[in-house]
């Protein structure tokens, strides 16, 4: 998977709705990362995200689920 599909999925694991929002919205293309890191309430938990994804293993079965859950919900 990619990066920000991964940022995304880790994004929301987030118990806020905000930052579980913007996570969907990163996997349908509605805001990218750089837009979204532009908002100062995003920004520290994209780093985060950003930091977590260099440091831990990501199931990419789990990434690829979220992703397809997400975004074809969203299309439909």
């Amino acid at each position: 998977m990619d990066r920000v599909s991964c940022i995304a999925y880790l994004l929301f694991q987030s118990e806020q709705t905000r930052i579980r929002k913007l996570a969907i919205n990163l996997v349908t293309g509605e805001i990218s990362l750089n837009a979204a890191k532009k908002i100062a309430d995003f920004y520290p938990h994209i780093v985060s995200a950003e930091k977590q994804l260099k440091r831990t293993y990501v199931s990419q079965e789990e990434v690829c689920e979220f992703v397809e859950t997400y975004l074809f919900t969203a299309q439909a």
